[in-house]
């Protein structure tokens, strides 16, 4: 990524609104505009196989969730549901807007009592 090419084209568009670039609230612009280009666009070189492994992530956490609230609040049951979108999918590698992950952990009663399983899925579909 030519990181100069992007700073020079942002001092281009500050004098184009009829900015001056170099004046002291915007001298540092073109640099941080740059580096967040070469951030959002590093996808673009990024594995997808490499981009999927943030999903185990999501996983991991949304297990991690539901033992934290059984362990501490030591309730009959847990249920976490992560709806996620993960932008390393929508604006890098992928490049699918909108691409939402979805994860889940049950705990306790809630896995093994289907009624009561489904009675708080039905409140949760009733808030959406």
């Amino acid at each position: 990524m030519d990181i100069k090419k992007i700073e020079k084209g942002v001092r281009l568009i500050l004098e184009g609104i009829g900015e001056d670039p170099e004046r002291a609230g915007l001298k540092d612009t073109p640099t941080r505009v740059a580096r967040m280009y070469e951030e959002i666009f590093s996808g673009l070189e990024t594995p997808t196989e490499e981009i999927l492994k943030h999903i185990e992530v999501q996983e991991r956490l949304t297990a991690q969730l539901a033992d934290l609230l059984m362990e501490k609040l030591k309730p009959k049951g847990a249920m976490v549901i992560i709806d996620a979108e993960h932008l390393c999918l929508s604006m890098r590698g992928l490049k699918k807007p909108g691409a939402r992950t979805v994860t889940s952990a049950v705990r306790g009663i809630f896995r093994t009592k289907e009624s009561t399983r489904e009675e708080l899925l039905e409140l949760i579909k009733k808030r959406d």
